[in-house]
């Protein structure tokens, strides 16, 4: 459960140089989950933050380090399928984007919340790691955890 609320309580972006502000929101959960395939904890941070922009230019919150590293140990995947895209209620400048991640054979559906700041750049706002289960735990042939 502190899983869940690490992540209600921060969130990540995509500045201006990293991240095309008219890639949309699928793209940016994309480039983030390659990121974090990658192990580039700097490029995820960027990435990935507040309606302020991405946590590598504002430093928020105080503990984003940490919190990119716990994310990426969930997150890292062999492959990956977007699902599809919906609006976030009440919230206009949102969309929650559904990603199919597969590490061996666990096969998970995370949802990601991607938010427009007010340059029009896209950023990830939320990544709902508690869907993708414990990443030290293997699954069976048919993607159910051991």
């Amino acid at each position: 459960m502190p899983v869940i609320l690490l992540l209600a309580a921060c969130a990540g972006g995509a500045s201006p140089e990293t991240a095309n502000p008219s890639a949309g929101p699928q793209a940016v959960v994309d480039n983030f989950l390659q990121a974090a395939k990658d192990s580039n904890l700097a490029r995820m941070a960027d990435l990935w933050g507040t309606a302020s922009g991405p946590a590598s230019r504002t430093h928020l919150p105080p503990d984003y380090l940490k919190r990119i590293e716990i994310i990426q140990i969930y997150l890292d995947h062999d492959t990956r399928r977007f699902i599809a895209i919906s609006d976030v209620e009440d919230e206009p400048d949102q969309k929650r984007v559904l990603m199919e991640l597969r590490r061996g054979n666990c096969v998970n559906r995370v949802p990601f919340v991607a938010a427009k700041l007010s340059n029009d750049t896209w950023l990830v706002r939320n990544a709902d790691i508690a869907t993708v289960g414990n990443p030290a735990r293997r699954c069976d042939e048919r993607g159910n955890p051991i």
